[in-house]
């Protein structure tokens, strides 16, 4: 068993921050949304983004959903580094995966990034910049998602020894 260079306290809390950050900002927006701006309930039920650009509750989403485009952040560089760790004891051919993993971190730092600023730039007030931030989630996550497990993880193939591998 090896040591991978990050504490097992950062790696669970954000494995764990990017869903519960997220579904806090979501309920915690809308419970406060729902107090101060009940009449908006009367025909329709708000988009997120809607209940997220009045005050104060854009100001917990802001926040919550921030927290949770930081521990994207922190997961993606957790990937990069426990593939880095890997493709290093690759043989030559394996090397060439090297670019694969920057890639992959590139675009999951991008998401994390566009959640954080999605999650402050109101649709109110900001319309083209919020749905801007918005795909860029989107798109930088399934981009990140599929370089990772096509692209990337294709290394998995070569490594011919079975190593476990521990944050602990």
């Amino acid at each position: 068993i090896e040591r991978l260079p990050l504490s097992r306290h950062v790696i669970n809390i954000s494995f764990f921050g990017v869903f519960v950050l997220g579904m806090l900002a979501i309920v915690v927006s809308r419970l406060v949304f729902n107090v101060d701006h009940s009449d908006w309930y009367i025909d329709t039920i708000p988009s997120i983004s809607k209940t997220a650009a009045f005050e104060p509750s854009g100001t917990y989403f802001s926040i919550l959903m921030g927290g949770s485009g930081l521990c994207i952040i922190i997961v993606w560089s957790y990937t990069y580094l426990f593939n880095w760790e890997k493709l290093s004891e690759l043989p030559t051919d394996g090397k060439r995966f090297s670019k694969w993993n920057k890639l992959t971190l590139f675009l999951g730092i991008g998401e994390g990034v566009s959640v954080a600023l999605m999650a402050t730039v109101s649709l109110e007030t900001h319309n083209d910049a919020h749905i801007a931030f918005s795909i860029g989630t989107f798109l930088f996550g399934s981009l990140a998602f599929l370089s990772e497990s096509f692209l990337l993880g294709r290394w998995r193939y070569i490594s011919k020894e079975k190593r476990h591998y521990s944050f602990r």
